[in-house]
């Protein structure tokens, strides 16, 4: 762009030379100069097209960029989501690890209570034993007084 701007400018000071000089130099003058800006103009159309094609490159990166943007957003949640699962899986466990202590401890209170239920069963049935023993002693009496 620069060089235009450049090119410009050199071809105005050859103008304003070229009108100091004579007429006939000046035809000759102009045809330089109009060949002089067709070339400018050309270089103008290339820097242009070269310019656009890298706006294109620019545009096809960015549009890349934000499809593997994407794309790393999806498999993060993806990620969050797995993680989210596992967390609940954790706490379920948890739960069902807590559950299962306390159905432990339970089942060794009723182990103690039915424990506690046989010692007192076998007392019960040395106490029966026991009367059935004098029962029958009684009776024994009662029959040799009878």
């Amino acid at each position: 762009m620069t060089k235009v701007v450049e090119l410009i400018q050199e071809l105005k000071a050859k103008i304003a030379k070229a009108t100091q000089r004579s007429s006939s130099s000046l035809l000759q003058q102009m045809t330089d100069l109009e060949a002089e800006a067709t070339a400018a103009l050309d270089a103008l159309h290339k820097g242009n097209v070269e310019l656009s094609s890298a706006l294109d490159d620019l545009q096809a990166a960015s549009s890349e960029e934000a499809s593997r943007i994407q794309e790393m957003t999806a498999e993060s949640e993806a990620g969050d989501e797995a993680l989210s699962k596992c967390t609940e899986e954790d706490a379920t466990e948890a739960e069902a690890s807590a559950e299962g202590a306390s159905a432990a401890e339970d089942l060794k209170a009723a182990v103690a209570d039915l424990s506690g239920a046989g010692a007192d069963l076998e007392g019960a049935a040395n106490a029966n034993a026991a009367n059935a023993k004098e029962v029958g002693l009684l009776e024994q009496k009662v029959a040799a007084l009878l």
